[in-house]
């Protein structure tokens, strides 16, 4: 480290402090010495004093402008929570949107038909389990194992359907590309639908 700090300062020394050096002790030369007639030191005062206006006195830009990308968080962005076909647009583009709004509704027929089944199931289930109770107390623990697993199928089916509304999860201005084609349109678990800008 101290070999290197060695070589970094004399480096330093050899390109900017020993040239610097010279160009003073030049012009100090020359602006003292009586062989310099008056124009040519007029010239160099002028040089001097244009140089130290333009470093100290003119005022000069402290911002830089560059090109950059805007990058929203991810609360801004809309995505489907489960896959299934547009079925209403609930606000159009440059609505402004709260946490929670709904934006828009899928349907997901496939998923629509498993709920009612297991709705189904789970409600024979009930039944199978209150009977048990009733005639032999002993056997209804066995039937509420199947009914408490098959209410957790259920509230995971629940589950999935209440992401087909898709809502905003931040606040800002609603941008949807090409909203009045997204009636009919199928959309996977994750794609992405719009965005809500923020201010």
């Amino acid at each position: 480290f101290a070999v290197g700090m060695l070589i970094a300062l004399w480096s330093l020394a050899a390109s900017i402090a020993m040239p610097m050096w010279r160009a003073l002790s030049w012009l100090a030369r020359n602006l003292n010495g009586s062989a310099v007639g008056g124009r040519p030191r007029r010239v160099i005062l002028t040089l001097v004093a244009g140089l130290g206006l333009f470093l100290f006195v003119l005022p000069l830009p402290h911002h830089t402008q560059v090109d950059g990308v805007l990058w929203l968080p991810d609360s801004a962005v809309l995505r489907a929570g489960q896959s299934g076909f547009a079925e209403r647009v609930a606000a159009v583009s440059d609505t402004w949107l709260r946490p929670g709004d709904t934006v828009l509704e899928l349907a997901d027929p496939g998923l629509a038909a498993e709920l009612a089944a297991q709705r189904a199931r789970t409600t024979a289930a009930l039944v199978r389990y209150d009977a048990a109770r009733l005639e032999e107390p002993a056997a209804g623990e066995r039937f509420g194992a199947e009914l408490r697993r098959e209410q957790k199928a259920l509230a995971h089916l629940a589950e999935r359907e209440s992401r087909l509304a898709v809502k905003s999860a931040g606040e800002g201005r609603l941008w949807l590309s090409q909203s009045e084609d997204l009636p009919g349109r199928h959309f996977g678990q994750g794609d992405v639908l719009g965005y809500v800008i923020p201010s």
